[in-house]
């Protein structure tokens, strides 16, 4: 039994030690003994509930307050079209800087050889955006490549 429990059985046991003395005074403390009592575990009730509640949904906003979510952060080919064509857009907006390596590396890197033209100088960005979405009558392809870490281009060729 709880304490509210005890306290109210210890009333009773007393209020009928004094069933002689005080009837009409008797039913008015029990009535409202009762009242205190159920209204008190209900609050009690109801504030366990709440905290519980509060606590799950502000661990729940704690959680989702600690991961960033990029929609970028995917690899091309998982991109929605309008994500790829804003990401397009943003390439011919703000083109990559090509960091020129040290000469006096003695390891010699292979240079990469792709096969068709880069489209930052050689496409417009309306003309790249049409290839991508398949509607030109040339077949012309795109080939991306694109950072998943940094969620940027690094290059575009047109195919």
């Amino acid at each position: 039994m709880n304490s509210a429990q005890e306290s109210h059985a210890d009333i009773t046991n007393e209020l009928n030690v004094l069933n002689g003395t005080h009837n009409m005074n008797k039913d008015l403390v029990l009535n409202k003994l009762d009242a205190t009592i159920s209204n008190e575990i209900t609050v009690s009730k109801t504030n366990t509930v709440e905290d519980i509640m509060k606590n799950k949904i502000e661990s729940l906003e704690s959680y989702l307050d600690s991961r960033v979510i990029n929609m970028y952060q995917r690899p091309w080919n998982k991109l929605e079209a309008k994500l790829k064509i804003r990401k397009i857009e943003e390439y011919y907006n703000n083109p990559p800087v090509i960091i020129i390596e040290d000469v006096t590396k003695t390891k010699v890197t292979k240079t990469k050889k792709h096969k068709g033209v880069e489209a930052l100088t050689n496409y417009s960005m309306k003309d790249t955006i049409t290839f991508l979405q398949g509607y030109n009558s040339i077949n012309k392809k795109i080939k991306v490549e694109y950072d998943v870490e940094s969620c940027l281009i690094t290059s575009l060729y047109i195919i």
